[in-house]
């Protein structure tokens, strides 16, 4: 702030305007338009838990600053609706069309963000434990395979004997 504006303007600022002036000089600006056209890009990866998927979205939305002033006569407060439009973008963004199409299928009274992440996560959950048994499947196949053929004597190990790679 010193090399900026010099010894007597810094010495004249309260430390509420220096502050100020060293946000000016370290903070970069950016448009929140900027912001929202990212957020509605953002999308959940392969593999990406909705949890993980929410947390990427939050600080993108913040810089979005979706405030707006209260209506109501004489209020004067700024109404913040990020939570809205995070869940908006989370339900937008969702990989899976199978999870979305059950998301949008929710009662508009019950489909907040706490209810939205309960349904994604079992459904999530739901799906990795197909998959293990699944994959527990395979391995008992072949186990199922291998006693088969030890018991009809076509195992084909060869003995290995000593002093022979």
């Amino acid at each position: 702030v010193f090399g900026r504006l010099g010894k007597a303007a810094t010495d004249a600022l309260t430390e509420e305007q220096l502050l100020a002036e060293a946000k000016d000089i370290a903070v970069e600006q950016q448009n929140r338009l900027i912001a929202r056209l990212r957020l509605a890009e953002v999308k959940q990866e392969e593999g990406e838990a909705i949890t993980a998927f929410e947390t990427r979205l939050r600080p993108v939305a913040r810089l979005g600053k979706f405030k707006k002033p209260c209506t109501r006569p004489g209020c004067g407060e700024e109404v913040d609706y990020t939570e809205e439009v995070v869940l908006d973008n989370l339900i937008r963004g969702l990989r899976e069309e199978e999870i979305k199409t059950k998301v949008m299928a929710m009662d508009d009274t019950t489909c907040t963000m706490k209810t939205v992440l309960k349904l994604v996560q079992a459904e999530e959950l739901g799906r990795r434990s197909v998959r293990a048994v699944k994959d527990l499947d395979g391995v008992y196949a072949m186990s199922t395979y291998q006693r088969q053929r030890r018991a009809a004597g076509l195992d084909n190990k060869v003995p290995v004997v000593p002093g022979n790679p």
